[in-house]
């Protein structure tokens, strides 16, 4: 469901799209006012039937229409590793990513700087999409979604050990942290609740983590009537819902809720 604000009469709209096999999700925003705020369910497999999703509800006359003139994008895929700063070698990037996801030739090899751990998120962006934006508006940046949500977290400095769990359609983030040193950051690609609720025990399980007072922040498409937030109800004490504090767009804050996370965080 849109969330649609009066225009703003400052026509330099800016366009954040985070995009996935399971959908995708819209905010557009001028500097002080959010303007649009969608998330549209599309299934697809391969980078063009993503593309040609988008263009249904993306194209020429929206960016016209909606004066935007700045676009960033967030890629949500299982196209990614992590390695520590300590270990980071740009010239070995394909060698990272090989053991993660089957390359082909041709593949272009990305990475974000996540600095509060030290690391970097190698991925492969999803080039096609992001020449449709050059051609329509020219000002494009884009990251992976991981990078930014690792970026966006809190980890409670008091708190020994803390997990973060986001849903996105069919699929989830689980970030794991042991006095603050981050110990695990995947993500699962889930069909149920049971799913869900299945791949967060376990990895509170082989990190040996104490369900009694580990504290669990859960964001995006989960709410108290679902089973899957039950799930953990039964099985862990410290449960809050998460979202970002975005200082420099605090009006985003303030309007928007843990759900949306997937676009706050890259506001960091």
């Amino acid at each position: 469901m849109g969330k649609p604000n009066n225009k703003s009469n400052n026509f330099h709209h800016k366009l954040s799209i985070l995009n996935s096999q399971g959908g995708f999700s819209f905010l557009i925003q001028s500097e002080d006012e959010l303007i649009r705020l969608e998330h549209v369910e599309s299934r697809s497999q391969s980078p063009e039937d993503q593309l040609d999703q988008l263009k249904k509800t993306i194209d020429e006359d929206f960016i016209i229409n909606n004066h935007i003139d700045q676009v960033k994008l967030i890629f949500d895929n299982k196209l990614f590793t992590n390695v520590p700063d300590m270990y980071f070698d740009k010239t070995q990037a394909a060698h990272y990513l090989k053991y993660n996801t089957e390359l082909i030739p041709g593949d272009y090899i990305d990475h974000d700087h996540v600095k509060p751990f030290q690391m970097k998120v190698l991925y492969i962006p999803i080039i096609n999409i992001y020449n449709y934006f050059i051609d329509l508006v020219g000002n494009v940046s884009y990251q992976h979604f991981l990078s930014a949500y690792l970026s966006a977290v809190d980890v409670p400095a008091d708190v020994k050990e803390s997990v973060f769990i986001h849903r996105y359609f069919d699929n989830c983030y689980i970030l794991a942290f042991y006095q603050g040193k981050c110990m695990l950051a995947n993500r699962f690609q889930i069909e149920t609740d049971e799913d869900i609720a299945y791949y967060l025990l376990s990895c509170i399980e082989q990190l040996s983590f104490n369900r009694e007072t580990l504290h669990l922040k859960v964001s995006g498409f989960i709410n108290k009537t679902d089973k899957a937030y039950s799930y953990f109800y039964d099985y862990i004490k410290n449960i809050t819902f998460y979202k970002p504090v975005t200082s420099e767009k605090q009006f985003l804050s303030e309007i928007t809720s843990h759900q949306d996370t997937s676009l706050l965080c890259h506001y960091q």
